[in-house]
């Protein structure tokens, strides 16, 4: 197909897209874009897409693909709640996430929402097709969620079809354990999907997720998806470490201040805004406090405690 024909289609499906209501109910809250980032209603187009071609990928037998039942199903839910948080993450982090190594294993990591949208620096993470992954739709799964909507869910996409869909195609490993799921969609050409289940406190194993890709070298494509979900857990252990600056946040002004402009990006939650590079002197030296890490798990002996007693773990854990 060539380029001008593809591009028609497209547009096409663009158009069709913001005549539907999943894409009115993504876009129903007035939000404001900050440059450097994909805008709002950008990526609601590329979750709506996903859904209105239900009907297509039907007819492809898409439905037995574990990456497209995920991240419909994901994009299905955020429209029954359009309201959840989306957190910017500054290119200064950004930068730092990925110049340093992510965490091997998730002790303490809690749950700080249950769905949110975390929106990346454009052209700061780049796919093996070349894409720009600019955003992240983030969901915490509890233990037998899907059974809760499973029927609702069959019901939408039944709908979307025009007839009943039969089987399941939502992914059900590790259905009775805490997972993280992260989804995205990359100019509407490719999604990228990846489930991880959290350890308990008890376990000292390291973290074992499952990925999906469709096409392409299976070894870069795993490579990528790694790079993604090492990239979502250092966030999401920043965020609890300490909380993120809302730009929207309320400051006494005095009369002589110029007041804040109401056009402002007030829906970001802006994660990182305080976060700056280490920077060494001439001397080696630095002036900054060492930037929070995440310390890796490991044996410490004891020589004080009983012979069959002295070798001890360490979990893993933040130092800020």
């Amino acid at each position: 197909m060539k380029v001008e024909e593809a591009n028609k289609i497209k547009d096409w499906i663009i158009k069709e897209c913001k005549k539907s209501p999943e894409y009115k109910k993504l876009t129903s809250r007035a939000f404001c874009d900050h440059a450097g980032y994909s805008k709002y209603k950008e990526v609601a187009t590329e979750i709506a897409t996903q859904l209105i071609t239900i009907p297509q990928a039907v007819q492809l037998n898409k439905t037995l693909d574990p990456t497209w039942g995920a991240c419909t199903y994901a994009f299905w839910q955020a429209t029954l709640s359009p309201n959840f948080p989306v957190y910017a993450l500054t290119k200064e982090l950004m930068e730092g996430f990925i110049n340093s190594q992510p965490p091997s294993q998730l002790w303490g990591l809690r749950m700080p929402f249950d769905r949110a949208l975390i929106m990346l620096p454009q052209n700061t993470l780049i796919s093996p097709d070349g894409y720009s992954l600019n955003w992240l739709l983030i969901n915490f799964l509890e233990p037998f969620h899907e059974e809760k909507r499973d029927n609702a869910y069959l019901k939408y996409v039944g709908a979307k079809c025009g007839f009943n869909i039969k089987h399941n195609i939502v992914n059900r490993k590790g259905i009775d354990s805490f997972r993280l799921r992260w989804v995205t969609s990359l100019d509407l050409n490719y999604i990228y999907s990846s489930t991880t289940e959290l350890p308990s406190p008890e376990n000292e194993h390291p973290i074992a997720g499952f990925n999906y890709y469709v096409n392409g070298n299976a070894q870069t494509e795993a490579l990528f998806i790694n790079q993604v979900s090492g990239l979502v857990f250092q966030i999401l252990l920043y965020m609890i470490s300490r909380k993120p600056e809302s730009v929207n946040a309320i400051t006494k002004i005095s009369k002589h201040q110029r007041r804040p402009d109401p056009k402002a990006e007030r829906n970001f939650i802006w994660v990182g805004k305080e976060y700056k590079h280490q920077r060494q002197s001439p001397q080696g030296g630095t002036h900054n406090s060492p930037v929070g890490h995440f310390r890796r798990g490991h044996y410490r002996v004891l020589s004080w405690r009983e012979a069959d007693k002295q070798e001890i773990w360490v979990r893993p854990t933040w130092v800020s």
